[in-house]
């Protein structure tokens, strides 16, 4: 393992607090090799962590969105429903 990948496994420690939190770190196999889960207050400061971990240049991100179950179902609620006759 080099440096940079190194530097990569250290993220949790480097970027907790000024970012958000992490809330579960999982290393995995696959098509990923480790899967962060943060809860950050916004979408710009979720960008603001992607493009600090990006400029490393050791790492890609993909970035899912996810919903609580009160979310979904005001999400789901919101939705409207086929008009029947």
């Amino acid at each position: 393992m080099n440096n940079a990948t190194r530097d990569t496994f250290n993220f949790p420690r480097d970027n907790s607090l000024c970012f958000g939190n992490i809330k579960t770190f999982y290393l995995t196999t696959g098509d990923f090799d480790m899967i962060i889960v943060v809860e950050v207050p916004d979408d710009i400061t979720l960008a603001k962590l992607v493009l600090s971990i990006g400029s490393r240049g050791t790492v890609r991100t993909k970035t899912l969105r996810a919903y609580t179950e009160s979310e979904y179902r005001q999400i789901i609620d919101a939705v409207p429903r086929p008009v029947t006759e």
